[in-house]
C-alpha cells in the first residue's frame, strides 16, 4: 500500500495513509519516467488535516510504496479549486 507524508521544519504530517478516513485523498496521480523528473499530484477536502498546512516551495512530500521510499520532492505549487 502507498502512503504520503508531508514535511514541514521537523514536523512530519500524514496527507494519505490507507483505510484511514481521516486521512483519505480524492485521487493521486504518479508520473514517473527514465531520466526524467518524476511527478505526483493529488486532491484533498477542504475538511483534510493538512488542508491548511501546504506553502508553496517550503515543504517535502514523500511517497512510500509500505515501507519503502518511492520518490521524495519539493513540495512546489498548489491550486485552489471550489
Amino acid at each position: 500500500m502507498y502512503r504520503i507524508e508531508y514535511a514541514k521544519g521537523s514536523s512530519t504530517y500524514k496527507v494519505y495513509t490507507p483505510f484511514d478516513d481521516t486521512y483519505s485523498i480524492l485521487s493521486a496521480i504518479y508520473h514517473r519516467e527514465t531520466n526524467t523528473v518524476g511527478q505526483l499530484t493529488f486532491s484533498i477536502l477542504y475538511n483534510h488535516p493538512c488542508y491548511n498546512l501546504f506553502e508553496e516551495y517550503s515543504g517535502i512530500i514523500s511517497l512510500y510504496w509500505k515501507d519503502t521510499l518511492v520518490f521524495k520532492f519539493r513540495f512546489l505549487k498548489f491550486r485552489w479549486v471550489l
